[in-house]
């Protein structure tokens, strides 16, 4: 939804029930226009993008998904959902199981929820990990 803003950390999303909001003690939030950006105090090779369309919020990954991060993540793509979830891979260099659980659960709960969910852009070693676990059937490009 254009015009939804996120504030300091920890604090969920305008218009939305609390417990649909994004809970991280962990990350900086800034906004930007229809961009939020997420810097990772865990790890330091991390950052996710999210952009809103319309009902649709396209969650642009960066760096290494793996376990410093992962729950973090499946909590914000849950707390993000509009009528769909786009998570895109493009920009992930790295992701272990941690990882790619984080994604199947947000997945899970997110398609429970009656929102559409889809996965972009994997290359190089994602790409590689998610046809050796057998996932490639998630990917939508």
């Amino acid at each position: 939804m254009p015009g939804t803003s996120w504030s300091s950390l920890g604090q969920p999303l305008r218009g939305t029930r609390a417990r649909r909001g994004v809970e991280s003690r962990s990350a900086r939030w800034t906004k930007s226009d229809h961009h939020t950006f997420c810097e990772d105090q865990l790890s330091s090779d991390f950052t996710f993008e999210v952009n809103d369309s319309e009902r649709v919020r396209v969650v642009a990954l960066y760096g290494q998904l793996d376990l410093a991060n992962a729950e973090r993540v499946r909590e914000s793509l849950v707390g993000v959902a509009g009528d769909a979830v786009v998570v895109d891979l493009s920009g992930l260099r790295f992701l272990d199981s941690s990882g790619i659980a984080a994604i199947l659960a947000a997945r899970r709960e997110i398609v429970d929820a009656g929102h559409g969910f889809e996965l972009r852009g994997a290359t190089g070693i994602v790409r590689r990990v998610l046809e050796v676990t057998g996932l490639t059937f998630l990917l939508s490009d």
